[in-house]
Parts: C-alpha cells; sequence; structure tokens
C-alpha cells in the first residue's frame, strides 16, 4: 500500500515512478532473502542441537543451507555497496576500489597459503 501512496505522489514524474519500482522490487528480493535466511539458521539450530546431541562440534560444521544463505547476503550486501559508490563516485572510482579490493584479497591468500605451506613442513606427518 506505501509503494501506492508513493507512486500516486510521483505523479507524472516518470524517473521517481521508475526509481520507485526498482525499490519495490528490491524491497521485495530483501523480503524473500530474509525468509531464506531464516530458514537456513532454522535448520543450521536443528543441526546444532542433533550435534550436540551426537557429541560433536557444532561450530566446526557449517550446514549447505546456512552457507548458501551467508553467500547470497554477502552479494546483496556487495551490490548495495557497488550502488551506494558508483552514485556517489561514479563508475571508473569503483572499478579502482573494486581492484585494489581483488589485488588485497590476492595478496592475503597468497600469504596465508604461503604460511600453511611454512607449517606443514615444520611439522611431521
Amino acid at each position: 500500500a506505501r509503494w501506492a501512496d508513493l507512486a500516486s505522489t510521483a505523479g507524472e514524474d516518470s524517473d521517481l515512478a521508475a526509481a520507485l519500482g526498482r525499490l519495490q522490487v528490491e524491497e521485495a528480493d530483501l523480503d524473500l532473502l530474509q525468509d531464506e535466511v531464516e530458514a537456513a539458521t532454522k535448520a543450521a539450530a536443528a543441526e546444532a542441537a542433533k550435534m550436540r546431541e551426537a557429541e560433536l562440534d557444532p561450530e566446526v560444521t557449517e550446514t549447505p543451507a546456512l552457507r548458501k544463505a551467508k553467500e547470497r547476503l554477502s552479494g546483496v550486501l556487495g551490490g548495495f555497496g557497488g550502488g551506494w559508490l558508483i552514485e556517489r563516485l561514479g563508475y571508473e572510482p569503483t572499478f579502482w576500489a573494486a581492484s585494489a579490493a581483488a589485488a588485497l584479497g590476492w595478496l592475503c591468500a597468497r600469504r596465508c597459503a604461503r604460511a600453511l605451506a611454512r607449517a606443514q613442513v615444520r611439522t611431521p606427518a
């Protein structure tokens, strides 16, 4: 109902009406995602309860449903963050910020792999 009220106040401004339409779709996507996260959280809680009964550590194991929900949530947050950067700074600075983040991620992964390799060399099998 509130979207209809906003759309009626937008009147002749087609840009505003289009923006309101996009916001309505994004809100529906977020509602759907929230439902998926809640379902995955319930499934993870049930799985953790089963693991406690079996005397397993629930912190070590992550259910596939929870992992999928986390991946989708990070994608949604990244999309909103990228859109926010593009609106405020433009496409070029957003591209360079993403490139810098990717290079930093690669550097961290490389250092982690080297540290793991050194730890395996020092530790007898």
